[in-house]
């Protein structure tokens, strides 16, 4: 409960209009009657003081698409969002950059941008995603090219300390020293809150064309997919299978008219690739969010291309539903349960997953979970040498445990 002289000091820090008391919202296990909505970067600096000298803690929020990855959290006293933080403060369409407030839609930096020969090379899966919301998730897409974090030239980042603080640039040619972008995103806001962030645009292609091709099997549907990803117009390429209807792969081919021609037309002889509406790749990033029944798991695992299809078939044989995206090496498992599942049933899931991703090369986090599934259980898996770092980093940017206790790797 926070108290009433509290709730003042809040009210006082965030500014007009930015705190809301509200009915009690749960997040797995506990509630909270209180959201914190600062308006702009010297608010949310001045909330997260307040927090800090108040002893209190939030979990923080945009949309809402990933508020549900994580731990479970360790205390819970409000809500932060980043809904009132909106709009692109600068285009630069000369150097192919913008500034985005982190609350920003991604649609609305796309309408932005559209017509202007530049896109957005981000592309996580939820309608109303936001800038913020994607970088703290480290959250891609089938069209993302590369991670997140390859594409911000700078963010502004607000600490529990009060401190507004600024790393990277504008331009690539000003970024120098430590790469501390890469430290805040993919941290899902355990460190710091993002503010603002400088992108690094792609240019937008001249044509785009989208096939689907039937994979008779695991093996020809990586086969197929792996040589999609590679074409030299490929943008996106995914495997789908939920066991029903077979091995599917479906691409998104994008650059110069004559290389989406060439290349759609070598894997229309090749591969039997038949033209699909261009909304397919839409289709399949919405399915990213997907859980199998209401108590389902969704993982996320890595996999190298040359381990993918021995991956798939190993999930699959467990019952999970799958999508695949090649050329990113990840994988998005979903298991279905359901109220008899017992805890040895889950647990074995959890094993399997776990060796799949070591043999495959890469992790695992799991994405979505009921809230008894998470108790007892990192949902980011085993840290091993690694979980010494984190739980440092946790102790140097977020000393008193503000911002998501408990929810980041290793419970921290």
């Amino acid at each position: 409960m926070v108290a009433p002289d509290q709730i003042e000091s809040l009210r006082d820090a965030v500014g007009d209009g930015g705190l809301q008391e509200h009915a009690p919202l749960e997040l797995d296990g506990l509630t909270a009657a209180l959201t914190l909505s600062p308006a702009d970067g010297e608010g949310l600096a001045r909330a997260l003081a307040a927090l800090r000298n108040c002893g209190l803690a939030v979990a923080v929020r945009g949309s809402g698409s990933h508020v549900g990855v994580g731990n479970l959290p360790m205390a819970l006293d409000a809500f932060l969002s980043t809904g009132r933080l909106l709009g692109i403060e600068a285009f630069e369409a000369g150097e192919g950059v913008c500034q985005v407030r982190s609350g920003t839609p991604l649609r609305d930096v796309r309408d932005v941008l559209a017509g202007s020969g530049w896109e957005l090379p981000l592309d996580p899966p939820g309608r109303d995603s936001t800038v913020g919301g994607c970088l703290a998730a480290a959250s891609v897409g089938p069209r993302a090219l590369g991670l997140p974090s390859d594409h911000v030239l700078g963010l502004t980042v607000s600490l529990t300390s009060g401190q507004r603080v600024r790393c990277g640039g504008r331009v690539v040619k000003n970024v120098t020293g430590y790469d501390l972008n890469k430290l805040y995103t993919g941290s899902f806001g355990s460190l710091g809150v993002i503010e603002s962030a400088w992108l690094r645009l792609r240019a937008a292609p001249e044509r785009s064309a989208s096939c689907e091709i039937a994979g008779s099997d695991a093996a020809a549907a990586c086969l197929a997919a792996i040589a999609a990803a590679r074409c030299v117009s490929g943008r996106a390429a995914a495997i789908a299978t939920n066991g029903a209807d077979g091995w599917r792969v479906v691409v998104e081919l994008a650059g110069d008219a004559p290389t989406v021609d060439r290349d759609l037309v070598r894997l229309r002889d090749e591969y039997g690739a038949r033209e699909t509406a261009h909304t397919s790749i839409d289709r399949i990033r919405d399915r990213q969010l997907e859980v199998p029944a209401p108590l389902g798991l969704r993982f996320r695992l890595g996999a190298l291309p040359s381990r993918l299809e021995s991956a798939l078939l190993e999930l699959r044989a467990g019952g999970a539903s799958l999508l695949a995206y090649p050329r990113l090496q990840l994988v998005y498992a979903g298991f279905a349960l359901d109220a008899s599942t017992e805890d040895a049933e889950v647990d074995a899931i959890f094993q399997r997953v776990r060796s799949v991703a070591r043999t495959a090369g890469g992790s695992y986090v799991c994405e979505a979970a009921p809230t008894a599934v998470k108790a007892g259980r990192d949902m980011f898996g085993d840290l091993g040498a690694s979980g010494a770092i984190v739980r440092a980093l946790k102790r140097r940017f977020d000393p008193t445990g503000v911002l998501n206790p408990g929810r980041f790797a290793g419970r921290n």
